[in-house]
């Protein structure tokens, strides 16, 4: 039976050796993978078949989400090259079987000491949740930095985000402190020593502390008028100046 794999913990299809992506139902990236898994249509890069098969259609037949099944419909175009070209059309069904594989991610998550750094954002002033949203918003337009998270546990005020270095962690602390104003504390953990090789497993935590910023931010055209303004503010005061010291002294 033909058959695809996906992750059972993170429910991403498996594309081709250790790779691994979010595939939606019905979609036209989970129609390529099953495409791509049917031998029949891979021999097709030989050109010296005797059969040429050309997929003229293709449609999903619904099946249910928990019978691990996708069934594909499909209309071919057979050319048989010894048989003077002849063209055949065929409709036929095909059934995939979905197997369990865990990705390289996911097992990360079930071993011990996998992790060696951890960044810790907090927001425990009370009153609007702003700056996480802030925060969330920036991640969704960066998949180069979500990437590098294998895992993420939420808490009471804020997220624990998990890494497999501790430069994928310093990385991300910086990257939070440019969107967002925090305060930064860095501490270790001895997890484990070798004495022979003279080497330490530490663990690294960035607790990143959401605080109240006193910024706001203004448009091009604002700041032009905003330094404009300042400008003739300060010469009317060292006007003003000069003009009460040349007074003192004629009254002198």
């Amino acid at each position: 039976m033909l058959m695809v794999h996906r992750c059972k913990r993170c429910l991403r299809y498996c594309i081709g050796g250790d790779r691994y992506e979010h595939l939606d139902p019905e979609s036209t990236g989970l129609m390529s993978l099953c495409l791509r898994c049917i031998p029949a249509l891979k021999k097709q890069s030989n050109k010296n078949a005797e059969v040429a098969i050309d997929v003229r259609d293709a449609s999903f037949i619904w099946t249910e989400p928990h019978s691990m099944r996708l069934k594909v419909k499909l209309q071919l175009k057979a050319i048989l090259h010894d048989l003077n070209n002849m063209e055949i059309l065929q409709r036929i069904m095909v059934e995939i079987k979905i197997g369990n594989k865990q990705c390289k991610d996911c097992q990360k998550q079930f071993q011990n000491q996998t992790w060696m750094g951890l960044v810790q954002l907090r927001q425990k002033r009370s009153g609007t949740k702003g700056g996480l949203a802030t925060v969330e918003s920036h991640l969704a337009k960066r998949p180069e930095i979500r990437q590098k998270v294998y895992n993420i546990d939420t808490s009471r005020n804020g997220f624990d985000f998990y890494f497999a270095t501790v430069g994928d962690a310093t990385a991300f602390a910086s990257f939070l402190s440019r969107i967002c104003p925090v305060r930064t504390k860095a501490t270790r953990k001895l997890v484990s020593t070798d004495n022979h090789s003279n080497t330490a497993n530490v663990k690294h935590t960035f607790v990143c502390d959401m605080v109240r910023s006193i910024l706001t931010t203004r448009s091009k055209a604002t700041s032009i008028i905003a330094t404009v303004a300042l400008t003739l503010f300060n010469d009317n005061n060292r006007y003003r100046s000069v003009r009460m010291t040349s007074s003192s002294r004629a009254k002198r």
